[in-house]
């Protein structure tokens, strides 16, 4: 007997009435496959039903259930359904499947091995709504005929229900998708506001990226020149062999994406605001981010820059209580120790006239009254010093360069121009400016050493995300691929790695010398 051939008006009615109710009470799609492919074969004397959706970024078909397989199809957990190649797929793909349709011949039945019990063909029924291609609803029964005419129309019928519910299904899981990436975000920024050091900032952001996503690699780049700062490799991320009827699918990414992964085959990076750095997430699957990760990257990217600048803040006002606490130090000390001292060699001088008045011995009074005054004249100095130094005009930075810039300058035959801008100061924490001091103070020996009589001009500066240091001189300059290690030139190397910025010196005999350190914004050791 061919299948629904017995059917009546009356009952395709009842039987669209029950599938409608089972679609409409379910909350997802392998929900509702579950409840109505078995349902359907028995309402309409068949053995055998599984339905696809059909993911067009991927041009691949993901199984959304299945009802009464022979062991030849249900093998492995259904695998020989979702691994290879078939008729119907490709017909969908190409457009040639408008309406439903006998697969006289199933590939898949054709090539599964082990018991097929029976079924030799198939119908493939279309899931569209609005025109949109949404997947595939395949339907078998035992025997030797083909489905008829008004059967197949019936089920395009029942195909135009399930592609309703599979649209409505597809919007609620969009918005579910959105909901978890929303809720991952704020999770992470949580975390995140709890941190103050931007390298812990940086590494915990991606580490939590990769884990909650399920992403395979994560990390952050520089360009150009492309350099990895930081990534994250979850091999364990494992994605399930899919058969792909892009063409291209198949193919890796070209060498110079190829940045996380050895065998990426998608990637997707968005800049990290107000730095010179990208996020980038890479997959070995080709088609694997869609632009709900775009919009996801993008938000992620400003909530570490949040961070960031959050933790940078932190770091300034320590500085400040720092500061105003070696002021208070220093008011303390020139209040009380200053004055004492004072008070002490004036005591001394009046005890040199007091004893010479009894006439006492002149070299014994003047030695140990000398002595006297020699101590206390090393004691103010030496006290004077240390409330200078605590009581520097502003937070450190800008005095010790220019402290370096002015020793320079009394100690040699060298005229030195300094532009120092505050923004690129209040951006620097405390470790970063130590590592640029060094940087500058070998570029300034390196000055005393090698380039002569000359102008040295030493800018420290901000563009686009990056503090500049640039120190330039007319002086003698070098050959650069030849230059000594006596230059100091891999100190300066190994320090502007470990700040993650980009070092560069151009030189040349008689043409003198350029040195620039770029660090992004937000950079930290």
């Amino acid at each position: 007997m061919n299948p629904a051939s017995w059917i009546t008006q009356a009952d395709e009615v009842r039987i669209l009435k029950q599938i409608a109710e089972a679609l409409n009470e379910a909350v997802d799609m392998p929900q509702a496959m579950a409840a109505l492919l078995p349902q359907l074969s028995e309402l309409l004397g068949l053995t055998t039903a599984w339905a696809f959706r059909y993911d067009p970024r991927q041009a691949s078909f993901v199984e959304m259930g299945a009802s009464g397989l022979p062991p030849a199809l249900a093998a492995d957990g259904a695998r020989p359904l979702r691994s290879s190649w078939c008729e119907c797929q490709e017909r969908f793909v190409q457009g040639k499947l408008d309406t439903a349709i006998n697969i006289v011949r199933c590939s898949r039945l054709k090539n599964a091995e082990g018991d097929k019990a029976g079924l030799r063909f198939h119908a493939s029924v279309p899931l569209k709504t609005k025109g949109r291609p949404l997947g595939i609803l395949n339907l078998a029964a035992d025997g030797q005929r083909v489905f008829t005419a008004p059967t197949l129309e019936f089920l395009r019928a029942v195909g135009h229900q399930v592609a309703v519910a599979l649209d409505r299904a597809a919007l609620l899981a969009d918005i579910r998708q959105k909901n978890d990436h929303l809720r991952a975000l704020n999770e992470i920024a949580q975390h995140l506001a709890r941190l103050d050091d931007p390298s812990a900032i940086v590494r915990t952001a991606l580490e939590q990226l990769a884990a909650r996503l399920q992403l395979e690699a994560v990390g952050l780049v520089t360009e150009p020149p492309v350099r990895v700062l930081y990534r994250v490799h979850r091999p364990e991320v494992k994605h399930e062999a899919i058969y792909s009827y892009d063409a291209d699918a198949g193919q890796r990414a070209p060498a110079s994406e190829r940045i996380l992964l050895e065998e990426t085959r998608s990637f997707w990076q968005t800049p990290l605001p107000q730095t010179a750095w990208s996020i980038r997430i890479e997959s070995s699957l080709a088609n694997a981010f869609g632009p709900s990760h775009h919009d996801l990257l993008t938000a992620f990217g400003w909530h570490v820059q949040a961070a960031l600048d959050h933790a940078r803040l932190n770091h300034l006002r320590i500085d400040r209580a720092k500061w105003l606490e070696r002021r208070r130090l220093a008011a303390d000390l020139h209040d009380q120790v200053s004055q004492r001292l004072f008070s002490a060699q004036l005591m001394a001088e009046a005890l040199r006239t007091h004893i010479t008045a009894r006439r006492i011995p002149r070299t014994t009074v003047h030695r140990l009254s000398d002595r006297l005054d020699e101590l206390l004249q090393q004691s103010r100095v030496e006290l004077r010093s240390v409330i200078d130094t605590l009581r520097s005009p502003e937070p450190g930075m800008r005095r010790r360069v220019t402290e370096k810039i002015q020793a320079l300058r009394d100690i040699g035959p060298w005229t030195v121009n300094l532009t120092l801008d505050d923004v690129a100061l209040s951006r620097l924490t405390p470790a970063q400016s130590e590592e640029l001091l060094a940087i500058l103070d070998e570029a300034l020996q390196n000055v005393m050493k090698h380039a002569g009589p000359c102008r040295v001009h030493v800018r420290l500066d901000t563009d686009d995300g990056i503090v500049r240091l640039i120190v330039t001189d007319n002086g003698q300059g070098f050959d650069v691929d030849k230059a000594p290690e006596g230059f100091g030139l891999v100190s300066m190397r190994e320090r502007a790695d470990r700040l993650g910025a980009a070092f560069h010196i151009e030189s040349a005999a008689d043409h003198g010398t350029r040195i620039q350190l770029h660090i992004p914004w937000g950079a930290s050791l």
